[in-house]
């Protein structure tokens, strides 16, 4: 991760980009899925305090967090605990009774005022879709080939938010005075990838406004170079960085002084990438438009033989989703 001011920089901008990301899913595949997850009141004061940030900084260097989901919990958990009107009651909590682990709860808060207790889980994911006709969930593969939008779903549906519903687990909620009806709500972000040049449906029921990027194999690269503006820039983003992306490190001024590819030069870079780290890769591609810099553009690079393992995995286990609570 980045490091000093960078960092502080980095936090604003990965906040902003929570704040303002659509759900991957909408209200009509299940009523607990948040298509815009946050619509509530802010304290911009403290949100963006430097203060309050170093201490968020100090917290996430302590946990020395390698996986990008528990990065994006903390974040989550940070603008819950600077939103106006709400207690925050539990962050993180396993559930344990009687020896047996039941899940975790990612967020329980009261809304001061209604009194509403909400039990809300947290997900972000990045799933590149495979051609398909038939608008399945199945179809969309994490880049390593590890997990499925489809598995993902049914284990929020079927166990993650039934959690705070199991009537052992409300007793265990009782003893600690929380005793309230409890509403649940899933907050699922991150990007669909579609690939290069071929259609690709959407999955069912996912939110319209759900951020796009692009796939393409590394014999593609040429291919999709040419699609490329004369003025770009494509850089290759380090896991931590998939959020709000690179350019918060630049400052105006460094960012005026890049030295945009020609499209054969980005093309040579992204071949170097690949080759060198053997492993998918996000890219992220700045344009120069009208005087200003444009980042719009996610794009994931795999190896030639990503879509068959994945189609094979696909193929391997069969489709996950349900969407009855």
């Amino acid at each position: 991760m980045a490091t000093g001011d960078i960092f502080i920089r980095k936090l604003k901008n990965d906040l902003k980009w929570v704040l303002s990301s659509p759900g991957i899913m909408s209200r009509t595949f299940q009523e607990a899925f948040l298509e815009n997850p946050y619509c509530n009141d802010y304290r911009p004061d403290q949100l963006y305090q430097c203060n309050n940030l170093l201490a968020l900084e100090r917290r996430i260097r302590a946990k020395k967090i390698k996986r990008i989901g528990l990065y994006y919990e903390m974040l989550c958990h940070y603008l819950l605990c600077h939103m106006a009107g709400n207690e925050v009651l539990l962050l993180n909590r396993q559930v344990i009774i009687g020896g047996r682990t039941y899940g975790e709860i990612d967020q329980l808060y009261r809304i001061i005022g209604n009194e509403q207790l909400v039990h809300k889980e947290l997900a972000v994911k990045f799933y590149l879709g495979l051609i398909n006709d038939v608008n399945a969930e199945t179809y969309w593969v994490g880049p390593n080939i590890k997990g499925r939008l489809d598995i993902k779903l049914n284990h929020l549906v079927q166990h993650q938010l039934r959690l705070t519903q199991d009537e052992v687990v409300k007793h265990w909620l009782a003893d600690m005075d929380i005793e309230s009806e409890i509403r649940v709500e899933a907050q699922l972000q991150g990007y669909l990838f579609y690939p290069f040049d071929i259609k690709c449906s959407a999955p069912n029921f996912s939110n319209p406004e759900h951020l796009q990027g692009i796939w393409i194999t590394h014999s593609q690269i040429d291919l999709w170079s040419d699609t490329l503006d004369e003025k770009s820039y494509v850089v290759c983003l380090d896991k931590f960085d998939w959020f709000s992306g690179q350019n918060l490190y630049y400052t105006v001024d460094t960012l005026n002084r890049i030295h945009y590819r020609s499209r054969s030069e980005n093309a040579k870079y992204c071949h170097d990438q690949v080759v060198l780290q053997t492993r998918p890769l996000m890219f992220e591609v700045y344009a120069m438009c009208r005087d200003s810099h444009t980042k719009n553009k996610r794009i994931f690079i795999v190896d030639d033989k990503w879509p068959e393992k994945a189609l094979d995995f696909v193929q391997s286990i069969p489709n996950r989703t349900k969407s009855e609570l």
